[in-house]
């Protein structure tokens, strides 16, 4: 178990699961993913943790310093769960544990504007939604600058339009995906989605960065079959290329084939654990910035940086790196875009 624990409670106390529940593993790492995205913001915080099972999430943000926190679950076994754990923690003078649906919570008056509510309801019903439309309705349970973060499966997600909370980030852990949504002011939103995607964009970049240094990459071009076909250990399956349909791989200019294996290359890495264990966010192969994951993998920018500037031209860069010019052009206008 991952609480860290303050003063009275005992280190490393193992929570009781509700009967059945057979995840601890899995939603363990998930859980110390989420705290570590959150940082110091939980110190002080107050927490509403809907569908809260075990209440695992609640009892371990106030583990790490938050002030207060209110688990609701409908199940009597785990709202008896629940408060097992907050006396084996020791924590339960600053929770409250309470048997209530969530949406008859949710449609009442807001008892609380608290920093984060926490959506994890039962899989494939699509009650974060509904949950989510909830807060819309009644967004006082939410602070000014607060966080709603929906843990969901991944075919799970949706684009729901809210007006009142804008998605800011998205994490993948396997069959897990976290969703963080953060209220906002209608005029902020266009501001808000800019520096989200320079801050994914700027992680990406990283991690390709890091990529290139595992597989001594130093000069293009990038040997994109070889990382494919030879992954380095904890990385990713090994890929036969010779079995990759000839229908993926676009043939409109000498160097698209080379492209498409960027963008297959790109998908293999997002799925991959060594990718989300370094923070990737869960993209679809439409999403704009997987594109751009595809055209920094096979021109990475220490490598455009090295190039003298006369050489950082579509042209020349397509030469260099062996790719379409119009991916050439595209790379070098993400750069511009954001620092890296």
């Amino acid at each position: 178990m991952s609480i860290r624990v303050i003063s009275g409670t005992a280190r490393g106390t193992k929570l009781k699961l509700v009967p059945g529940d057979s995840t601890r593993p899995i939603m363990d790492r998930v859980k110390e993913s989420l705290f570590n995205i959150i940082g110091r913001d939980v110190l002080d915080s107050s927490w509403l943790d809907l569908f809260a099972g075990t209440g695992s999430v609640g009892i371990e943000a106030i583990s790490r310093g938050a002030g207060y926190a209110l688990l609701i679950d409908i199940e009597a076994r785990a709202v008896r769960t629940m408060q097992d754990n907050l006396q084996a923690t020791r924590l339960a003078d600053r929770a409250t544990v309470r048997k209530q649906d969530a949406f008859q919570l949710l449609r009442g008056r807001p008892e609380r504007a608290f920093d984060f509510v926490y959506i994890a309801p039962p899989q494939y019903q699509h009650l974060w939604t509904k949950a989510l439309e909830h807060l819309e309705a009644n967004s006082g349970w939410v602070a000014e600058n607060g966080q709603v973060i929906v843990q969901i499966d991944p075919t799970e997600r949706a684009d729901v339009g809210s007006k009142e909370f804008i998605l800011v980030d998205e994490r993948r852990y396997g069959s897990t995906l976290l969703q963080f949504f953060q209220r906002h002011a209608p005029e902020m939103t266009d501001m808000h989605e800019s520096q989200t995607n320079a801050q994914v964009l700027s992680q990406l970049e990283i991690l390709v960065d890091e990529l290139i240094q595992q597989f001594a990459i130093t000069s293009p071009p990038v040997p994109v079959e070889r990382m494919l076909q030879d992954p380095k250990a904890g990385m990713w399956r090994e890929i036969d290329i010779a079995q990759i349909s000839m229908g993926f791989l676009k043939v409109t200019s000498p160097f698209s084939p080379r492209m498409s294996l960027a963008r297959f290359l790109g998908r293999v890495i997002a799925q991959s654990d060594w990718a989300v264990s370094r923070g990737m966010p869960f993209m679809t192969d439409d999403d704009p910035i997987f594109q751009k994951f595809a055209r920094m993998i096979v021109m990475p920018a220490r490598m455009i940086q090295a190039l003298g500037p006369s050489d950082r031209t579509p042209q020349l860069m397509s030469t260099y790196f062996e790719v379409p010019l119009e991916d050439a052009s595209l790379r070098l206008e993400d750069l511009k875009s954001y620092s890296t």
